[in-house]
């Protein structure tokens, strides 16, 4: 490290902390302090502080404003404020702000390159060297988006030979580091480490909790830490804004009854006045929660503690928040997140308890202790209970802890910095050349007959993983040409929750297999959890196929049966010569040249490119075409090029990013040499060769377009692009405005379309489908208005995207709630329509259920899917 500094940044939910290590001249001794930076506060002025808030404030034609101010206006601007990004990392989410686009990593980018950028001066450097603490349970893509962040703000992710440094550290892992620096420097003086102990890490901040159970020894002789993981639990999306949101409901509801209208406000003032009333649980339990403690510090137990008085002022529309919260009443308000109904022996029989119902701090628990007496074999005890982060500070946590665990976790550790500290004290155990191992969070399994799941990779597996080979997996019919590999990652030898299905895999043979072939398999995973599954048919193990699978996309991919190596074959027209460029170029310019061009000519050539066995070669040539044809012949060229695309998928980005500067209106003006006549016929084209190229990064300029004053035509071709390339909540949410009960008589849009291109949107067959939260006022909406429709084709479109929202094909989406709506109102229906409609009604019904389509269902699914 430069300058002999050992940085730890805890890039956390509600605040992003980073701490130095130094080796102290006198004592030989690594010393740990908090790196305090310049920010401005809540007031505008600068202070110095310790804890960053990670929050971000747009300013509107101004650079981003980072940490206490930032927090400070999330009351009153609330709408351009970004919080509690750590979330959302490794989401394809989208925020726009005056025109700019950012991502989860981009945010976390802009608030590590600030608390790097400050540091300068007392580093006298820029600190590239740190390490960066996130959550065990992080999957792949989550610190992959860290790691782009970490890259984007300036840090080195890689060696100089170009292989990737190792700069994450799991928290738990991170917490256990500082807790051995926190004994070293004798503030845990009742624990001997020179022994083996078993601690739980109990992890829970601002938007996720870790709970993991590790063995922990300490040889101090070589100051060497000895970590070995026995469990860590499933990614756990809820921590402080979780009970922050309770809180905040429960404001709403007093709210209410002084007669604030919430459902008919508009988005934008539903937003507004929910971050405020977030603020407010924030500080008061925050507030609450002093009081508590304090009063503990003089009193064994709090019934002299006087309830505590909540007033804010005018939070909407002048009325405002007076009441008093006692404790009983507080902990009534998030009670359901405390998990009271479970108890410590509950993890014996975990597969009995309902996850569904069970989101709370004791389930992870409950998983942790049961993966622990799987992998060994027997109960664990546990000598320690070691708490983290911000939200472990509140008392309703701890008390829950201790009556669960029977006795007191461990308090003396200082949960803001812990996770930092220890980030800096592993960072200095890595420039002495000691490394860790790490292991296999959740087991990877894969169903087989009878709706069971065969693990191929048990939780607790050391990592870098390689299993023996499995021959349990025989062929049950004659003839087929193709399996269907469904992996599942879970503890459960069944499909119930919480195992989750993540992926499906299908394998082509060439050759048809028969009844009782076997299959053997093959599982492999490296260290960033990426498993590798090999299989062959029993006496032939020259054909192997390889399939990957992270751990959490849910994505469908037919891969073909080779020698070993497995490559995509290059999709190519099926018919046609390869055309002599040069002089089917003179040809195809000809034609265009003419002030009146000849259609008939025109399409001959057109279709000769199309089918051309070197049709790719065409591409760039026509791209360069457009830049100086003008009107019908510029239109032609852009429609070909649409067409082409189809055929070569390398393409598809390259031809997008060439068209889409062009579609902005001020921009076709000065294509089409001023001439309005010819604007809307150009972006037309334009919109719907881009639309076809498929290209998620078109999105948002295809949103900012359809807000633009265009033609009823140019908004349907763009509402069908979107379909294609859409990807966000945000393109959903846009959409879902022009959705009402009176969809037949709609004067902006063709109601067809839109429900068409909302189906495309919303469909759970999606590698990442949009979240479902979002998509059920949707569904209630189509409930109440599909019985209304008079028009046939419209009907089947409206039935057609309530089953794409609905589908359950693809594991678990809508709750059971909305599955029971949904089939009721399809069956309610059922029997009204004639023999044809009942056939479509039977796909959708197969679908909402998760059932297999068979291939005629299929096809005509398709088909829906595929035309307008």
């Amino acid at each position: 490290m430069k300058n002999n500094y050992y940085i730890g940044i805890d890039l956390g939910t509600t605040n992003t902390v980073m701490s130095y290590g130094r080796i102290n001249p006198n004592s030989g001794e690594l010393d740990i302090n908090i790196n305090e930076i310049s920010a401005q506060n809540k007031d505008g002025g600068m202070t110095k502080i310790g804890l960053l808030p990670s929050c971000v404030y747009f300013k509107q034609n101004a650079r981003p404003i980072i940490g206490p101010y930032a927090k400070g206006m999330l009351a009153t601007q609330g709408s351009r404020v970004v919080s509690s990004i750590k979330s959302q990392m490794g989401k394809e989410e989208e925020l726009i702000f005056d025109e700019n686009i950012y991502n989860p990593e981009d945010i976390s980018s802009l608030i590590l390159k600030y608390i790097a950028k400050l540091s300068e001066k007392k580093f006298k450097m820029f600190p590239d060297d740190v390490v960066i603490t996130v959550p065990a349970s992080f999957s792949s893509d989550q610190k992959k988006a860290t790691l782009k962040a970490a890259e984007n703000a300036g840090f080195k992710v890689k060696n100089d030979d170009g292989t990737p440094r190792n700069i994450l550290l799991d928290e738990p892992r991170a917490a256990l580091f500082n807790f051995v620096y926190e004994w070293k420097q004798g503030k845990i003086p009742t624990m001997k480490l020179d022994e083996k102990k078993n601690f739980l890490v109990f992890d829970l901040g601002g938007g996720t909790l870790d709970v993991s159970l590790h063995e922990l020894e300490y040889k101090s002789e070589i100051d060497k830490i000895n970590i070995k993981d026995y469990a860590i639990s499933r990614y756990t999306q809820i921590g402080g804004d979780n009970f922050d949101k309770k809180l905040a409901d429960y404001f709403l509801a007093h709210l209410i009854d002084k007669k604030v209208d919430y459902d008919s406000l508009d988005g934008s003032r539903k937003e507004e006045l929910d971050k405020r009333l977030i603020s407010l649980a924030e500080n008061v339990k925050i507030e609450f929660n002093t009081e508590i403690m304090n009063e503990l510090i003089y009193e064994e137990d709090l019934k002299s503690l006087d309830d505590y008085e909540v007033m804010a002022s005018n939070i909407y529309d002048n009325k405002g928040i007076d009441l008093d919260l006692d404790l009983e009443g507080y902990q009534g308000i998030i009670s359901e997140l405390l998990g009271e109904n479970l108890k410590y022996d509950d993890y014996k029989k975990i597969n009995d308890i309902n996850f569904s119902e069970n989101d709370n701090i004791i389930y992870p628990i409950l998983d942790v202790l049961a993966k622990a007496k799987n992998k060994l074999g027997k109960d664990i005890r546990i000598d320690g209970v070691l708490l983290n982060g911000g939200m472990s500070k509140l008392y309703f946590i701890q008390k829950r802890l201790e009556d669960f665990f029977g006795f007191k976790p461990i308090t003396e550790i200082d949960e803001d910095k812990a996770v930092a500290f220890g980030a800096s004290y592993y960072h200095y155990t890595l420039h002495q050349g000691i490394t860790y191992g790490t292991i296999q969070n959740e087991s990877i399994g894969i169903e087989i007959k009878g709706d069971f799941v065969h693990h191929l990779v048990n939780a607790g597996e050391e990592l870098p993983y390689e299993s023996e080979i499995s021959e349990k997996f025989d062929i049950q019919e004659d003839g087929a040409t193709t399996l269907l590999f469904p992996f599942y990652l879970g503890e459960r030898t069944d499909k119930k929750e919480p195992n989750k299905k993540i992926a499906s895999r299908r394998v082509i043979f060439d050759k048809a297999l028969r009844k009782g072939d076997r299959i053997a398999l093959k599982a492999k995973v490296n260290e960033a959890g990426l498993m590798e599954l090999e299989g062959w048919k029993l006496g032939d193990e020259c054909n192997k196929f390889k399939v990957e699978v992270a751990s959490d996309k849910i994505e469908e991919e037919e891969i073909k049966i080779k020698k070993i190596k497995i490559k995509k074959p290059r999709k190519e027209p099926k018919t046609g010569l390869e055309l002599n460029i040069e002089d089917t170029i003179i040809q195809l310019k000809k034609v265009l040249d003419q002030k009146k061009i000849d259609n008939s000519t025109f399409k001959n050539i057109s279709n000769k490119i199309k089918n051309a066995r070197n049709g790719d070669e065409f591409i760039n040539i026509l791209l360069n075409m457009t830049k100086y044809l003008k009107n019908d012949a510029k239109s032609k060229v852009i429609i070909l090029l649409g067409d082409l695309i189809k055929y070569y998928d390398d393409y598809r980005e390259y031809v997008t990013k060439s068209l889409i500067k062009y579609i902005h209106p001020d921009v076709i003006m000065k294509v089409c040499e001023g001439d309005p006549k010819n604007i809307n016929r150009i972006i037309k084209d334009y919109v719907n060769t881009i639309g076809k190229g498929e290209q998620k990064f078109a999105e948002s300029s295809l949103l900012f377009l359809f807000g633009d004053q265009l033609s009823k035509t140019i908004k349907n071709d763009v509402l069908i692009a979107l379909g294609k390339t859409g990807y966000s909540k945000n393109t959903v949410k846009y959409l879902m405005q022009y959705y009402n009960d009176k969809i037949e008589i709609s004067k902006e849009l063709d109601p067809q379309k839109l429900l068409w291109s909302l189906g495309k949107l919303s469909s759970r067959e999606k590698e990442n489908p949009i979240d479902i939260e979002v998509l059920y006022p949707l569904i209630d909406n189509i409930l109440e208005s599909i019985d209304l429709v008079k028009n046939k084709e419209l009907f089947k479109k409206l039935v057609y995207l309530v089953g794409e929202i609905s589908d359950l094909r693809f594991g678990d989406a809508i709750s059971d709630k909305y599955k029971k709506k949904v089939l009721k109102k399809l069956n309610e229906i059922y029997n009204l329509k004639n023999t044809k409609e009942r056939k479509f009604l039977d796909i959708i019904i197969s679908m909402v259920e998760g059932n297999e389509l068979n291939k005629e269902q299929e096809v005509s699914l398709l088909a829906i899917r595929t035309t307008l």
